[in-house]
């Protein structure tokens, strides 16, 4: 993830060259979820499948919001709760016996809760203002200085969190020994383990997608909007 380490380097045509592929879309193979719940999803999915040009890097900031939204936060969402509950279960039958549960369940709550609101975030402020600028683009439009302003500063404070959401998946993986388990653990450790191993799997492609993919675009487009190289003041 030192993409935005080195955008200084990265010029108006160029970005990280990442084809899609298999490992390029997300698990959707959680048993208990229902994904693909409503059109847009269904066909945001459709379309990235049948794009000819599977280079990510050449994709245009607007599709690609619509791609993570779809195919990384509504699952990430609905899976949150999942493992949730998930680990409410199990720390109420097995405490007993496991009091490392408790520091397990209450990893993933604040996590959870974290990992929430940084997407409700990006839904909510990021992505509707790179949408506002990729207008201002179309229309040749340079009198965007606020709006670029308030993007840059979220783009750099999410990307922040990115590293804590990366550290504090660690410290889930820490708390529960890797996900290895025992031979005599329960079912339900199990199932707990291989939901959380997907989901972080996933979210280490999501969180790549979007640093090391869409914030370089939106600091390029910010370059092209404000004349001025804004890039090199990304600060890690």
């Amino acid at each position: 993830m030192n993409t935005l380490r080195n955008v200084n380097i990265i010029g108006a045509n160029s970005y990280p060259e990442v084809e899609i592929s298999g490992r390029f879309l997300p698990d959707l193979s959680y048993e208990t979820a229902e994904h693909f719940k409503n059109v847009n999803q269904k066909t945001i999915f459709r379309q990235s499948r049948g794009i000819k040009d599977k280079m990510l890097n050449n994709w245009n900031p607007d599709f690609l919001i619509e791609y993570i939204i779809n195919l990384h936060h509504l699952p990430a969402k609905e899976n949150a709760v999942i493992i949730y509950d998930m680990a409410q279960e199990v720390l109420n039958e097995h405490s007993v016996n496991h009091p490392e549960l408790s520091k397990l369940a209450s990893r993933i709550y604040f996590f959870f809760n974290d990992f929430l609101m940084q997407m409700k975030t990006e839904e909510e402020l990021l992505f509707p203002e790179i949408k506002k600028l990729s207008k201002m683009k179309i229309h040749q439009e340079t009198d965007s200085r606020s709006h670029c302003d308030d993007v840059k500063e979220l783009v750099f404070n999410l990307h922040k969190k990115h590293v804590q959401a990366l550290e504090g998946l660690g410290e889930i993986r820490k708390v529960a020994k890797g996900y290895a388990g025992s031979s005599d653990e329960y079912a339900s450790f199990k199932q707990l383990y291989k939901k959380i191993r997907k989901f972080e799997s996933d979210m280490t492609l999501h969180i790549h997608l979007e640093s090391d993919i869409l914030f370089p675009k939106i600091l390029v487009l910010v370059e092209i909007l404000t004349g001025k190289d804004e890039r090199e003041h990304v600060k890690t």
